[in-house]
């Protein structure tokens, strides 16, 4: 019931804060999104994939703004760093327990942290993601001419 509350605060700061500190706030936005995920994973063991969308854009939006020149890249890039790669764990640990559409939701944020790693350095090694969990195999069905067929659900 106050999540609703907490989330049109963050939206009015969002509004009020200053072009210059905003990259700042944005990745305070995202950190507490991570938080939220991390509780819910460790007191449910069930990942709320939509959390980290929310971190992910909060985190481009940043990089977008130390990239036109607003904020301080050289305080604000590691930090970002630090957030992407506590971002690719949380996935790592959240991946097992995931819903295979979650999974791929999952893959699909991973992708996105690799891609905003690579804006931030592209000198780097390129940011190794995590491993789609394999799904089981699907079960052959019998269909009513009598041939048996796999029944493939994408």
């Amino acid at each position: 019931a106050l999540y609703p509350a907490k989330r049109a605060i963050e939206s009015a700061r969002l509004a009020l804060v200053s072009k210059q500190d905003e990259p700042s706030l944005r990745l305070d936005l995202a950190e507490r999104r991570l938080d939220e995920f991390a509780a819910l994973l460790d007191r449910r063991g069930d990942p709320y994939p939509r959390a980290l969308d929310e971190a992910v854009e909060q985190i481009s939006r940043a990089l977008d703004l130390l990239t036109q020149g607003t904020g301080s890249p050289t305080q604000l890039e590691p930090r970002l760093v630090r957030l992407v790669e506590r971002q690719l764990n949380l996935i790592r640990q959240a991946e097992p327990l995931a819903a295979p559409t979650d999974q791929r939701r999952l893959q699909r944020t991973a992708q996105d942290l690799a891609a905003i790693q690579a804006r931030v350095n592209p000198e780097a090694p390129p940011v190794v993601l995590p491993s789609p969990v394999p799904t089981a195999t699907p079960a052959p069905i019998t269909i009513s001419d009598g041939k048996e067929r796999q029944l493939v659900l994408s």
